[in-house]
């Protein structure tokens, strides 16, 4: 993605769909209150951070040179995520 706009979009719709990490917030704000889990929301976006520049940095230089791989990754990546 080169346009940030696209990016910020992209993160807010992982953001808003149900997952372990939003159920973690959830559940942090319900029984701690939001102030008390605003450190959740801090380290969820870190791990989000670290995650994707790991990716971006180690994977993706190996997936351009190697386009078999980078195939057979959207493929798995499809399948996950249909199941």
């Amino acid at each position: 993605m080169t346009q940030p706009w696209l990016f910020a979009l992209a993160v807010l719709a992982i953001l808003a769909t149900p997952g372990p990490t939003n159920m973690l917030l959830a559940t942090g704000g319900a029984l701690a209150g939001v102030r008390r889990s605003l450190a959740l929301v801090a380290a969820e976006a870190l791990g989000y951070g670290l995650a994707s520049s790991a990716i971006g940095l180690v994977l993706r230089p190996a997936l351009e040179r190697f386009a078999l791989i980078a195939a057979g990754a959207r493929i798995l990546v499809g399948i996950y995520l249909l199941g």
